[in-house]
C-alpha cells in the first residue's frame, strides 16, 4: 500500500507536558502510543514535542519520525513521539505502515522545531471499492469487488466470493456498518448476507438468505440495520442486525409471500415506518414499534381493493411523508407520526384527474422537495412540511405545462441542488425553497440543449458533476462552490469533443475518484479539484478487447 503525505499547514502549541529529552532525534520515555501528559514536569529547557492528531483511524496505524521513534496509534486523537526535540531540530514524519484498508496522510510532514511544540495533522481515509468486470469473454458476468487507495499497484481485485470466473458476486448495494462492508452476494451456493473489511482473508458469510436487500434501501438506527430480507418460510419480512444477533421482526405477510418488496423506511419516535403488503390490501404504510415490538397497519390508502401503491418513505423529524395511490385520487401526498390516527392524505397532486405523478427527492429534515405534476404546469419543483398549507410548488422552472422534470437532488452550500430543463435547455439549479431564491447555474449557454449535467457530487467544499459545456471539450467533470463564477470545467480526460468523464465514485477526503467514459479500456482517475492534481491511476482493461464493466460500490453508511 503506497502512502500519500500532504503539504498543509502546522499547528503551534505551547509548551505542555513532557517525556524524557532526548537528543536532536534521539531519547524519550516509553510512551508512544498515547498523548496523555498527565503527571510529567515538561521537556527539559531547550527541548520541544512532536504531536499528532489523528482523525478518521479505523485500525492500527504506526508512524515515524525521521526512520524511527515508532509511534503506534490505535484510535483518534492527540498523540506524541517519545522523543523530545531540540530547539531547531528537524522532522519528517511518515506513515510506516498503514491500517489495514485505509490510506493515513500526514500535513506539513517536514519542517524544524522554532521554540515551540509542533503537532502535526493526520488524516486516514478508507479504500474505495468498485464493482469490476475485467473478463475478456463479453458473454460473461464476472463482476467482483476490486480495491483502490489511489496508486496504480494499490488497485486491484480484492474481494473473490464467487470463484466462477463466469459467474461473478456483484453488482450489489453495500452497507458499511461498525467498520466493515456488508452485502448480499452469491457464493454459487446460494444469496447469503456477507461482510467484508475489503480484503479476501477478512470476507466472510454471515447468514443464508433467499433475498435481501441493502444500501440505500436500508436504515441505520441506534446501533442497528434494518433491512427486509427473506430467510425462511415467512417470506420477504423486516430484519434486524447490530453487529451480532440477527433477527426477523415482523411477520406482516403470513406465509411464503412477500410483505417488504419495495422497501422505503423513515424513522418517527420510537416507531419505523415503510410500505408493506399483508398480501390482502395491497402495499400500504406499517409500522413498527421498537419498544414493544408490535407492527400494525397505519391506513388502507386504497379501500376496498387489492391494489395499493406506497413508495418514498421520507424523514421529517417528528413525522414521515410519502407517497399513495388510489384510482380516484390519483397520487397524493401522505403524512404519518406513526400512528393510525396521525396518518393522512395532505395533498391531492392533481384534483381533476386520478393522475398526478409523484416523485420524492430530498430532504433536509424539515422540508420535503419533491417532482410533482398537477396536471397544469408540468412536471415541476415542489416541497412539503407535512402539513396542507406548506405543501406548495416552488416554482414552475419550465413555463406553462411544458416539463421542467427537476432531479438529481442533493443539498450543498445551505441549499438543494437539482438538474431541471427550461427553455434554454437542461441545467444546474439550485433552491433556498422559494421560488426567487430557485436559480440557474448556467453551464453551457451556447445552445438550445443545455450542458445536461449528472452524477452531482457533494466533495469537500465543492459540488462535482458530469457536463458538456460547449467548449469544444465534450462531456467532463465540473465543478462549483456555489456561484456562477465559481463554475469551471476541470479535466480534459479526451482531448476533442469525446465524452471524457462517465461516472463520478466517493471523495475519501483528500482526493475524488472518477472512472472516464471510455468503452474500451476503461481507467480510473482521481482529482483533488484541480486540473494540475487531476491523475490518472489505472486502465482496468490493458486489451480494448476487454469490454471492461465498472461500476463505483454504492455505500450507504
Amino acid at each position: 500500500m503506497r502512502v500519500r503525505i500532504w503539504l498543509l499547514g502546522i499547528v503551534v502549541l505551547a509548551g505542555c507536558g513532557s517525556v524524557t529529552k532526548g537528543d536532536d532525534d534521539d531519547g524519550g520515555d516509553d510512551d508512544t502510543s498515547t498523548g496523555d501528559d498527565a503527571g510529567d514536569d515538561g521537556p527539559e529547557p531547550g527541548y520541544y514535542r512532536l504531536y499528532v492528531d489523528v482523525s478518521g483511524l479505523s485500525g492500527t496505524l504506526v508512524l515515524q519520525n525521521g526512520g524511527g521513534d515508532d509511534l503506534i496509534v490505535t484510535e483518534d486523537g492527540a498523540h506524541r513521539f517519545a522523543t523530545d526535540l531540540r530547539d531547531g531540530a528537524s522532522y519528517a514524519v511518515t506513515v510506516k505502515s498503514d491500517p489495514a484498508v485505509q490510506n493515513c496522510h500526514v500535513a506539513a510532514a517536514t519542517g524544524a522545531i522554532e521554540s515551540a511544540d509542533v503537532q502535526l495533522a493526520v488524516g486516514c481515509y478508507g479504500n474505495i471499492l468498485m464493482w469490476i468486470d475485467d473478463n475478456p469473454d463479453d458473454s460473461l458476468y464476472n463482476h467482483e469487488l476490486w480495491m483502490s487507495d489511489g496508486t496504480t499497484d494499490g488497485t486491484g481485485r480484492s474481494v473473490n466470493i464467487n470463484q466462477d470466473e463466469s459467474v461473478g458476486t456483484g453488482p450489489s448495494d453495500i452497507t458499511r456498518f461498525l467498520g466493515l462492508d456488508y452485502l448480499a452476494a452469491n457464493d454459487g451456493a446460494g444469496n447469503a448476507l456477507w461482510r467484508t473489511d475489503g480484503t479476501q482473508a477478512n470476507t466472510a458469510k454471515v447468514r443464508d438468505f433467499a433475498g435481501l436487500t441493502l444500501g440505500r434501501y436500508c436504515l441505520h438506527n441506534e446501533g442497528s440495520i434494518y433491512f427486509s430480507a427473506s430467510g425462511d418460510a415467512d417470506g420477504t419480512e423486516l430484519w434486524r442486525f447490530d453487529g451480532t444477533l440477527l433477527e426477523r421482526l415482523t411477520d406482516i405477510s403470513p406465509g411464503s409471500g412477500g410483505a417488504l418488496n419495495y422497501p422505503s423506511f423513515a424513522v418517527v419516535g420510537n416507531r419505523l415506518v415503510f410500505p408493506a403488503n399483508d398480501g390482502t390490501l395491497g402495499d400500504n404504510p406499517w409500522s413498527y414499534d421498537l419498544g414493544t415490538g408490535v407492527s400494525q397497519l397505519l391506513v388502507d390508502t386504497f379501500p376496498g381493493a387489492f391494489a395499493g401503491q406506497v413508495s418514498s418513505m421520507t424523514d421529517l423529524g417528528d413525522r414521515a411523508v410519502f407517497v399513495a395511490y388510489d384510482e380516484n385520487l390519483g397520487f397524493g401526498v401522505w403524512v404519518t407520526d406513526g400512528t393510525p390516527g396521525g396518518t393522512s392524505l395532505i395533498h391531492d397532486m392533481n384534483p381533476a384527474s386520478d393522475g398526478g405523478l409523484i416523485i420524492f427527492l430530498a430532504t433536509d429534515g424539515e422540508t420535503a422537495y419533491f417532482q410533482g405534476n398537477d396536471g397544469t404546469t408540468g412536471a415541476e419543483l415542489w416541497k412539503t412540511d407535512g402539513t396542507p398549507a406548506g405543501t406548495v410548488q416552488v416554482r414552475n422552472i419550465n413555463p406553462g405545462a411544458a416539463d421542467g422534470s427537476p432531479g438529481s437532488m442533493v443539498a450543498f452550500a445551505g441549499e438543494m441542488w437539482f438538474v431541471a430543463t427550461d427553455t434554454d435547455g437542461t441545467e444546474l439549479w439550485h433552491t433556498d425553497g422559494t421560488e426567487a431564491g430557485t436559480q440557474k447555474i448556467e453551464v453551457n449557454p451556447s445552445t438550445a440543449f443545455g450542458s445536461n449535467p449528472f452524477n452531482l457530487k457533494v466533495a469537500g467544499d465543492r459540488l462535482y458533476f458530469i457536463a458538456d459545456g460547449g467548449d469544444g471539450a465534450g462531456q467532463e467533470l465540473w465543478a462549483t462552490d456555489g456561484t456562477q463564477e465559481g463554475t469551471a470545467r476541470i479535466t480534459d480526460a479526451a482531448p476533442g469533443p469525446d465524452a471524457g468523464v462517465g461516472q463520478l465514485g466517493p471523495w475519501d477526503g483528500h482526493v475524488l475518484y472518477f472512472f472516464d467514459a471510455s468503452y474500451d479500456t476503461t481507467t480510473l482517475w482521481t482529482t483533488d479539484g484541480t486540473s494540475e492534481g487531476t491523475q490518472k491511476v489505472k486502465d482496468i482493461c490493458a486489451e480494448p478487447a476487454c469490454n471492461p464493466y465498472a461500476q463505483f460500490a454504492d455505500i450507504s453508511e
